[in-house]
């Protein structure tokens, strides 16, 4: 009896052990590959920010601060000449430069502020807007050779400073005060707001 359900269990034993294998097979095939991306890493790098606009030139100061000629506390009206009882001459701004070359003992060294040359003069002059105490004659004054309806007027910004002539003048007539002006050797007119004097 044992004897003849011998093959039929082995018969069973087979055919389930095919099954199992086959089983597997399909389980296999039927499971997604997944594929691994080793691929190098694309890094984006941002385009550096847009630098700012530089100022403009009307925007800047390039000596420091200034008065309401706007002409830089630290400057200088420089000549060629000085200045006789009835005449007039034109000057210059310019910054005082230290140099260790001495051209004489009375020379100074310049730096032009409207084109940046050197000049050495001994004709050298600090000054301050004038003030009404100043307005008498016989006062040396300077001013901005820029014409207006009836007289020079002053700058309005740093750049007309530099961009017209200064005159170094002396006033001859003040009749004319109440009107806006005084007269000065020339002669010429200049408006009571364009005076500078010399203070040193």
């Amino acid at each position: 009896m044992y004897l003849n359900t011998t093959p039929k269990i082995l018969s069973i034993f087979i055919s389930l052990l095919i099954l199992s294998v086959s089983s597997l097979a399909v389980a296999e095939n039927t499971v997604p590959h997944i594929k691994a991306d080793i691929s190098p890493l694309s890094i984006s790098i941002p385009p550096p920010p847009k630098s700012k606009p530089d100022a403009s030139a009307s925007e800047l100061n390039p000596v420091g601060d200034y008065d309401r000629h706007y002409v830089p506390l630290e400057a200088y009206f420089i000549g060629k000449d000085s200045l006789s009882s009835d005449h007039w001459i034109y000057v210059s701004l310019a910054l005082k430069e230290q140099s260790v070359f001495l051209k004489d003992s009375t020379s100074e060294n310049f730096v032009l502020l409207n084109d940046g040359k050197h000049v050495w003069t001994k004709y050298f002059w600090k000054s301050r807007p004038a003030a009404e105490s100043d307005l008498k004659i016989g006062t040396i004054v300077i001013f901005l050779e820029k014409g207006g309806d009836l007289y020079y007027v002053q700058p309005n910004n740093y750049e007309t400073s530099l961009d017209y002539l200064w005159i170094m003048a002396t006033i001859i007539d003040v009749n004319d005060i109440a009107k806006g002006y005084v007269t000065v050797s020339g002669p010429s007119k200049v408006g009571l707001g364009n005076l500078r004097v010399v203070i040193q």
